[in-house]
């Protein structure tokens, strides 16, 4: 749950944050330039230089912030975001009856929709109420229409940040009281470690999304509810025929 929430968040907000973090250090830089904030003065291998140490440390931490925060702030300039639906969250669950009403008019929010996003993972094809959501929604919309988000990148994003961060931080401070780099390649690994780890892992899972999708067949996808299994079979023959 935690890896599609950041996913979601990651794809609405991710530019807005990166334009507003940039204003930021292009303000930081400016007041840095007049004194007004102080820099970093550092002398490493007979150079000598100095960098506004305000944006490395408020930089990313502002960006985040910005991030988790962009619809409240939205909400506070009556701006509007994007309209959502989720069906997890809209189609009622508690409720047989209405979880019965929202299934039967999901094929119109599909239809309704200009979007069809898929927060993937390697179990995403695996389930038959999934399949027979972008079957529905192929039928009205070009393949163009849908955006795959894989939720493990959304994590390999922030380790990236992460490592950006605690690297950025830390080489000017070595710098400033040491010209040697011993400092530098231990923060590198340290930074670097963790990033080496998501990689290798994502590339994993890029291979077992491909091999999924070269041995898929709807009749290995699970279905919470088996009584629905034949309704949903049903309705995924009609779909293609229509096409």
């Amino acid at each position: 749950r935690m890896q599609k929430m950041l996913a979601l968040t990651l794809h609405f907000y991710m530019d807005v944050a990166l334009l507003l973090t940039f204003l930021l250090c292009v303000l930081i830089a400016a007041l840095a330039s007049l004194d007004v904030l102080p820099v970093v003065r550092y002398n490493f291998e007979q150079s000598t230089g100095q960098c506004p140490f305000a944006a490395r440390a408020v930089a990313v931490p502002f960006f985040v912030v910005v991030m988790f925060s962009m619809q409240k702030i939205a909400s506070w300039f009556k701006l509007d975001g994007p309209t959502v639906f989720l069906d997890k969250v809209c189609i009622n669950q508690a409720s047989v009856e209405l979880q019965q009403q929202g299934i039967k008019k999901l094929g119109a929010f599909l239809r309704k929709s200009e979007k069809l996003i898929i927060l993937y993972t390697d179990t995403y094809f695996t389930r038959l109420w999934t399949t027979y959501e972008v079957a529905g929604f192929l039928t009205t919309h070009s393949v163009k229409d849908v955006e795959v988000v894989h939720t493990f990148e959304a994590m390999l994003f922030f380790t990236e940040l992460l490592a950006f961060y605690f690297f950025a931080i830390s080489v000017p401070i070595i710098t400033a009281f040491s010209d040697s780099w011993m400092g530098i390649y231990i923060v590198f690994t340290a930074a670097g470690s963790p990033l080496i780890w998501f990689l290798r892992r994502s590339f994993r899972e890029r291979q077992e999304i491909r091999r999924r999708l070269v041995s898929f067949d709807i009749r290995n996808c699970s279905c919470t509810q088996e009584q629905d299994r034949e309704l949903i079979y049903n309705n995924i023959t009609a779909l293609m025929k229509a096409c």
